[in-house]
């Protein structure tokens, strides 16, 4: 890997957005004269679900599932650093596949190069490539909507990737199984093939994969499986919308019955309604009152409901609870509180009972995210390079500071020493810190024992199969080696327990 790190050239690949900063340029020259736009030559349409285009309309429309795909979006975006430079490890590395090996110096050079190709999407340094972190929330953001993902890998002469960039998903087809071809991947604009892929140029990848031989190898997006209640929720969100734009239906009616000393023509009347309306309807026209007249007396008709209900605020709230359940997610992640669903009120997700939930929430929905992503990385980028090394995230289960600081407490009291503990944290040992900061195992030390206290465990127990005679004989030897023992070395032993303290 050494060679391959120092190249420092320009890299370009051949999908359309390869670059947005560059006019993309295909490898290949591509024929279109013969390519009608049913099936264009061989590539194979999603099928009778929704197309991409409308998967991609809806998301932007309903805002629950915007709003969604935001927030999965930025929470993996947390993790596109490599945690080597994160004081909380919260990101990325590269490590041996093997937890058991010892790491060489040769080792710790190829984990660096390969965990810096992926931070810089390439091995050249260019500064027109976008890094991992855009990289990953543009293939994420097609993956969430479309539940498929593309990105072309650039590769050189010995058929080693020099660089990847994300592809918008929604332009590529997959060829059909008969297509006489080497490629195997198109991308489509406006009807027409403006770049073709072979298997190991462009990568395809999918969370809900199928069997379905009408739909395969395309993926099954959570819009398409919460189809109908997008559209309530739309027509739920119309409607509210027009009765305050518009007033939906009237308040009531005012009938102005005939008078022969009040309204006695009809010109007179139309004037009225003129006048009445101007000073009582609404933006757009909204509320709008019809004026008739009627034999009798002024009088105001009421035909409106009460607004108190927020005609379907229950509804709308099982439809957004409906969309979570889908992608994963807590409504509190969006800052939605949950009133209907099953945890009860709503609220911020770090307080009480909704910790929990978001705990919950992100063992099913990011973690297994982020779990997509590693098998991506690896399978399509690591191990072109060496088998031997994985692409993992870190820190998704970080303790707090607090919460580590307590670990460590319960560690030094039962099973590691304080100096092997400095050790770990890279600080130096201190004097009389290989002691463990046990009250038993301090006395213990300090009455000569060098080991762990014995237990009076009540007469009839029978520990190892010792008699009484045995016991005490262990008894007068252990007395016997106390009283050998010197007043510096007392002196010593005495004082560990202080200087431990002090130290920490």
């Amino acid at each position: 890997m050494a060679d391959f790190e120092s190249k420092k050239i320009k890299i370009k690949g051949n999908s359309l957005n390869a670059n947005r900063w560059l006019e993309a340029i295909p490898k290949r020259e591509v024929d279109n004269s013969d390519y009608t736009f049913v099936g264009l030559g061989g590539y194979k349409e999603k099928g009778n679900s929704l197309s991409f285009e409308n998967l991609k309309i809806i998301a932007k429309k309903v805002a629950p599932i915007n709003a969604i795909i935001n927030t999965r979006i930025d929470q993996i975006g947390s993790f596109t650093k490599q945690a080597r430079y994160d004081e909380d490890n919260r990101g990325f590395k590269v490590r041996p596949k093997d937890l058991n090996v010892t790491i060489t110096d040769e080792m710790q050079k190829d984990i660096l190069f390969l965990e810096e190709f992926i931070a810089n999407c390439g091995s050249a340094d260019d500064a027109d490539r976008e890094g991992f972190d855009t990289f990953l929330r543009k293939i994420m953001r097609d993956s969430l909507i479309l539940d498929q993902l593309n990105f072309e890998i650039v590769r050189d002469e010995d058929n080693k990737p020099i660089a990847f960039y994300p592809v918008d998903a929604s332009t590529i087809r997959v060829a059909k199984d008969d297509l006489e071809s080497e490629f195997a991947y198109a991308q489509i604009v406006d009807g027409k093939v403006v770049a073709e892929f072979e298997k190991n140029e462009l990568v395809l990848a999918v969370r809900n994969p199928r069997t379905d031989i009408d739909t395969y190898p395309y993926g099954y997006s959570e819009i398409e499986t919460i189809l109908k209640q997008l559209n309530s929720y739309l027509e739920a969100e119309d409607y509210n919308m027009r009765f305050f734009q518009q007033g939906g239906m009237t308040k009531g009616i005012l009938n102005i019955k005939n008078d022969p000393n009040g309204i006695g023509d009809q010109r007179t009347l139309e004037d009225f309604k003129r006048q009445w309306r101007t000073q009582v309807t609404g933006q757009n026209g909204a509320w709008k009152i019809p004026v008739l007249q009627l034999p009798g007396d002024v009088e105001f008709i009421n035909v409106s409901q009460s607004g108190g209900e927020m005609v379907f605020e229950k509804w709308v709230n099982y439809l957004i609870n409906i969309s979570c359940a889908v992608y994963r997610i807590d409504p509190a992640e969006i800052n939605f509180p949950n009133n209907g669903g099953v945890g009860g009120n709503g609220g911020g997700v770090f307080e009480g009972s909704n910790k929990s939930k978001y705990e919950n929430s992100r063992d099913k929905g990011l973690y297994p995210l982020l779990q997509f992503i590693e098998n991506i990385i690896n399978k399509y980028i690591i191990s072109q390079f060496n088998g031997d090394y994985v692409f993992k995230f870190t820190g998704l289960n970080e303790k707090s500071e607090e919460e580590r600081l307590q670990v460590d407490k319960d560690r030094v009291a039962t099973y590691i020493t304080v100096n092997e503990l400095r050790m770990e944290q890279g600080l130096k040992p201190i004097k009389g810190g290989d002691v463990i900061l046990n009250p038993y195992y301090m006395q213990s030390i300090q009455n000569g024992g060098g080991g762990a206290p014995e237990f009076d465990f009540g007469d009839g127990f029978d520990e190892g199969g010792e008699d009484e005679a045995d016991t005490e004989e262990i008894d007068t030897n252990e007395q016997v080696e106390d009283d050998t023992e010197t007043d510096e070395d007392n002196e010593i032993d005495k004082s560990v327990d202080i200087i431990v303290i002090e130290e920490i």
